[in-house]
């Protein structure tokens, strides 16, 4: 949920105050001009972890793979 809040309501403020104060800046201005490159909208969707959902138990594995690395 919180990458869902970061990107759909905290981060115009974060952008009208210069990304002041943010943890990990560097990544969320980052993520920030991905999105302002994209011409297509996003659809952002919390998905409960752990919940069965496949995809993310997909999505899990590999960031537990990636972690381990």
């Amino acid at each position: 949920m919180y990458v869902v809040k970061a990107v759909t309501q905290w981060m115009p403020r974060w952008v009208r105050d210069d990304f002041r104060d943010i943890k990990h800046r560097d990544l969320w201005e980052r993520v920030n001009a991905l999105l302002a490159q994209r011409t297509a909208p996003v659809k952002w969707t919390h998905v409960k972890g752990h919940a069965g959902d496949e995809g993310n138990e997909a999505a899990d594995e590999l960031a537990v793979k990636g972690a381990l690395k």
